[in-house]
């Protein structure tokens, strides 16, 4: 069945974090309808006949990094230069480079690449030696070999810094000539040999540059990691993919190692081979069938990484539902003669037992899962849906399959003593006694404890026993200890550092490392830039598919009429434009010791238009009449440090009369490093923002430009881990709710609700003050694990909360004169504290293997995952029990019978509802019906309870 859903469904697998942002935000829609039709200034799409030139453009880039060790170092003296000039000689003169480097046609020697022996060796003799290059780079009163010399000391300035930039580490300069960082960079470029532009066949393309990279230049940078003098460190396409793939394939083979601990630890609690092995099968097939779900019928197009941590809470659910229905079948041969008359009334008692207990739990669970369909991040919104899922689905085969798998052990295997581990237990011998011996057995276990696993013998009488005894002192300890978590989770704020996926010697977290530490932001390898933008309203995502990593909607442009240049107001856009470019590049960083733009990397085309006006003897602000026939030509003038031209950013479309200027932007490369935290980016933001609204609130700015705005990638980030903090509150208050409902419903009882409730809070704020004792901020990692708290903290409560409803009391027990709430709990944690033990067990043992892998998130997710159920734990075995010994009725009331006894319809219903919303936010056939199918759910749970109270 597993096959079959693979191959009729197919498996794509997202391990980009592309779409991993908030969405539906007024910062974030700026973004992305600015970036939008930026992209379509800077690529158009092709048609399949447009031919550009074979590598004319920069697609991607091979970087290389070097570092002194240790990093006093200068990487211009010595071997260690000649390491560098060895490794940059392997990477310019291999043959392969000349299918894939980028071809600058306005260059006579035709190449692109970007490193030191470059800048000291292709304007021939000009330099002696590497001692003089270096002072040329390094002195700008120095001057700089043809053609560069010709260029204005402006130009020259920008080239000598972009080169500093590029190549050379931050700290060299005029006052330090040593190197402690170098860089080689190698444009790549597209189209290929045999392709007439980069639209077309693309992912081919793509294939293929990775291929040559990983086959041919892979092998012989490997051999430079790992020495004693330097540290190499690199970046390509294609090679950065196969060092994630070999990440995840060692952290993947610690997942099936996780099915292995489990699965061992299933067959240790059963005693049987036969009931682990298909409970786990049952496990696994769970997976499959939700993906089919999850792509079929939810729309996912595809797989989220962070979906595959749902097996490892699955392993903690499955392999409680296995242990409950076991233990139940187990438990009903000492339930008398009328239930162990037939094969019919034994599975009947197994299966209402069972079945119930387990729907409570995963209707809360999976309603504490589905709260995260709430969240504006796609990938959390998606994992909810899909752990929730994957919780339902588990619990129907395990009422289905799993009751099958027990009569077909009771009918045709019991006879086969393999499948057991020997004991002369009531464990395994009821399979192969004799009927006779089978009701002797079931008689002396009906009788007293002898017959109980030694387990259940401990929390029968030593358990039992002591908690009740101390129960004042362990209730004022837990309130205590709640009282304590509470005040340090008060404490829990935003991280104010970039969040970190790969340990420090990772070969990836090297090289962002050593990016950041050792190098300004640079154009060339990853930049901050940030825009004032005119003419853009932001984005539409009606239409846009939340499923899609790749759909961020569509950009939505003011109207002729509201961004309408023309005579009567050229002059003051100009003159205003011009003005703002000014006061924007002026700004200060993130202190005021360094400008926030880098100085030769700023892009005001309204100061570039000036300059050329004046050049050619023409007055600027130009007549309004003439203004955008004169710049729409213009625009396709080079920029000054030759990098492309002004049509990336100045549209114009139309011809003639109709002729007009869409929208243009002015932008800079920052100072700021390409990855901050979010309170970092908050300063910019804010200071930025108040730049663009003192220009919109200037009098002199004219009307059809005051619709401006800014805009920057970092803002992404910055709402998204804005948004992490609150969809991680969020999810934790409407689980909190959802559970405080599904346990009114389901134990029909206030006060056992209360207590339940109260235990389960406990467990929330004790878990978050363990966070903020042992350092924990809320980054990325941080905020899921918070938004799934809920989930991982009601089971054990919820399991021992309803077997204390259900729980019957014998005649005997009765005239025992001991109080009923305390045969009560006895008979609820014997009955059911063994499963509920193991399953933790079984959890904490799976997320204990991730505390081996290579991806800091799957780590302190494991970490997590063990802090949050041992606390579950304790909590329920300690707080929970005590306070159902200090007060809760003996008999449990009767509260509003009619309503709850269709506690089961409002259970689905609740589920229904979460997928109702989800699937009628998203276009299609199902959005025109959802009017009408949401009132399925709704009214026959209401239907049954006028019924029930007529």
């Amino acid at each position: 069945m597993s096959a079959i859903v693979f191959l009729a469904t197919g498996f794509n697998l997202n391990t980009g974090n592309s779409n991993f942002r908030i969405m539906n935000h007024p910062i974030v829609d700026d973004y992305d309808g600015f970036n939008n039709a930026y992209e379509l200034l800077q690529a158009p799409p092709l048609e399949h006949y447009e031919v550009i030139p074979e590598r004319s453009v920069n697609t991607e880039s091979l970087i290389v990094m070097m570092q002194a060790k240790p990093t006093t170092g200068n990487l211009f003296e010595g071997s260690l230069f000649e390491i560098y000039t060895e490794l940059e000689s392997y990477i310019l003169n291999h043959p392969s480079l000349d299918r894939v480097i980028q071809l600058d046609y306005s260059d006579p020697n035709n190449v692109k690449p970007k490193t030191i022996t470059s800048f000291t060796s292709s304007w021939g003799t000009y330099y002696n030696n590497t001692a003089d290059a270096v002072r040329g780079l390094a002195d700008d009163s120095e001057p700089l070999p043809f053609p560069y010399s010709t260029y204005p000391p402006a130009a020259t300035a920008n080239l000598r810094t972009g080169l500093r930039i590029g190549l050379v580490d931050k700290y060299f300069g005029a006052d330090n000539h040593k190197a402690r960082a170098l860089r080689i960079i190698v444009p790549l470029g597209g189209p290929f040999e045999g392709y007439n532009n980069t639209d077309i066949s693309a992912s081919a393309q793509e294939t293929m540059l990775g291929n040559v990279m990983v086959d041919d230049f892979l092998p012989t940078l490997k051999k430079y990691t790992g020495r004693s003098d330097v540290t190499v460190v690199f970046w390509a396409p294609g090679i950065v993919d196969v060092i994630v793939d070999e990440l995840l394939l060692g952290d993947a083979s610690l997942a099936i190692g996780s099915l292995m601990v489990v699965w061992l630890y299933m067959w240790f609690h059963t005693k049987s081979l036969y009931f682990s092995t298909l409970g786990m099968f049952q496990m696994i097939v769970s997976f499959p069938v939700t993906y089919f779900i999850h792509k079929i019928i939810y729309g996912f197009y595809w797989m989220g990484i962070l979906n595959f941590l749902s097996l490892f809470i699955l392993l903690g659910i499955g392999a409680d539902d296995v242990f409950i229905i076991v233990d139940a079948w187990k438990q009903s041969h000492g339930a008398g003669k009328r239930v162990n008359s037939t094969l019919a009334s034994k599975m009947t008692f197994t299966w209402v037992r069972a079945s119930k207990t387990m729907l409570v739990t995963t209707c809360t669970t999976a309603a504490a899962f589905f709260a995260n369909a709430l969240s504006e991040i796609p990938p959390i919104m998606e994992f909810g849906i899909f752990t929730g899922t994957l919780v339902i689905i588990n619990y129907l085969l395990v009422i289905s399959f799993f009751s099958a798998v027990l009569i077909i052990r009771h009918k045709y295997l019991r006879s086969y003593f393999f499948f057991c581990i020997p004991n002369r237990s009531v464990d395994c011998l009821p399979w192969i006694l004799s009927d006779e011996e089978r009701e002797e057995v079931n008689v002396r276990k009906a009788s007293g404890d002898n017959e109980l696993r030694w387990l259940e013998r401990f929390f029968r009488s030593p358990y039992t026993k002591g908690l009740f005894k101390a129960r004042y002192v362990v209730i004022g300890v837990f309130l205590v200890i709640c009282a304590i978590a509470g005040y340090f989770a008060t404490g829990i704020s935003p991280d104010d550092k970039a969040a970190v996926f790969l340990p420090d010697d990772n070969l990836l977290q090297m090289f962002v490392a050593m990016t950041n530490d050792e190098f300004y932001s640079d154009p060339r390898v990853r930049s901050v830039k940030l825009h004032l933008v005119w003419g853009v309203k932001g984005v539409d995502r009606e239409a846009a598919d939340v499923t899609d990593v790749e759909d961020f909607g569509k950009t939505v442009y003011e109207s002729a009429a509201e961004f309408n240049i023309d005579a009567s107001n050229a002059v003051d856009v100009q003159v205003s434009v011009l003005n703002s470019c000014v006061k924007f590049f002026q700004l200060d960083g993130e202190d005021a010791s360094q400008p926030l733009f880098r100085t030769d990397s700023r892009y005001c085309f309204m100061e570039a238009y000036q300059d050329y006006l004046e050049a050619s003897n023409v007055t600027w602000p130009i007549a309004g009449d003439q203004f955008v026939d004169s710049l729409c030509d213009w625009r396709t003038a080079a920029k000054p440090d030759g990098e492309g031209t002004w049509e990336s950013e100045i549209d114009c479309q139309g011809e003639g009369a109709s002729r007009r200027i869409v929208w243009f932007h002015v932008w800079g490369v920052s100072t700021l490093p390409a990855a901050i935290p979010e309170s970092r980016s908050r300063k910019v933001y804010d200071r930025v923002e108040a730049l663009a609204q003192e220009i919109v609130d200037d009098p002199s700015t004219p009307s059809v430009l005051r619709r401006m705005f800014q805009t920057c990638s970092l803002y992404v980030g910055m709402q998204t881990e804005s948004e992490l903090v609150r969809s991680a509150l969020v999810g934790i208050i409407v689980s909190l709710s959802v559970v405080l409902v599904a346990l009114i419903i389901c134990t029909n009882d206030i006060l056992l609700t209360l207590w339940a409730f109260l235990s389960i809070a406990g467990i929330v704020a004790s878990i978050l003050g363990i966070m903020v004792m042992v350092g924990w901020k809320l980054g990325i990692i941080e905020s899921i694990c918070v938004a799934i708290l809920a989930g991982l903290s009601v089971d054990y409560i919820v399991h021992l909360a309803v077997a204390f409803r259900e729980t019957e009391i014998t005649k005997a027990e009765r005239q025992s004169g001991k109080p009923m709430r305390y045969l009560r709990v006895r008979n609820a944690v014997t009955e059911l504290g063994i499963s509920v033990l193991s399953a933790a067990i079984t959890t904490l043992l799976s997320a204990a293997l991730l505390l081996f892998t290579q991806v800091l998130f799957f780590v302190k997710f494991g970490q997590f995952m063990m802090i949050a159920i041992a606390c579950a734990v304790v909590w329920a075995f300690g707080c929970f029990i005590s306070f159902l010994f200090v007060w809760v009725p003996s008999r449990p009331p009767s509260f509003a019978p009619a309503c709850f006894a269709c506690y089961s319809h409002l259970s689905i219903a609740s589920t229904f509802m979460f997928v109702d919303l989800f699937l009628c936010s998203r276009s299609g056939p199902y959005h025109e019906a959802h009017d009408v199918l949401v009132l399925v759910p709704v009214t026959l749970p209401l239907l049954q309870m006028l019924w029930r109270l007529r």
